[in-house]
């Protein structure tokens, strides 16, 4: 089963949405608009076996699980225009 998981991330002025979209590989940035901001990859299948995700306010970390295992990686600031 290959589902989309959601995060929200308010950090900051704007606020977030982390989409995570196993089907696809990846996790979507979208701003509070819906506006496409950025995405996020690794390597290899992994985030085709995504099962959660959650963002980790501090320090500001995106964590998530893949496969039975954890992942963390920091998150850079986002500028909203």
């Amino acid at each position: 089963l290959q589902a989309t998981t959601l995060a929200v991330d308010t950090d900051g002025d704007g606020g977030y949405l982390y989409l995570g979209d196993a089907k696809n590989g990846r996790i979507v940035v979208l701003d509070k608009n819906g506006a496409y901001k950025y995405q996020y990859r690794v390597s290899g299948n992994t985030l085709r076996y995504l099962e959660t995700l959650t963002i980790g306010e501090s320090p500001h970390m995106l964590y998530f699980i893949a496969a039975n295992r954890l992942y963390a990686a920091p998150l850079p600031e986002l500028n909203t225009p």
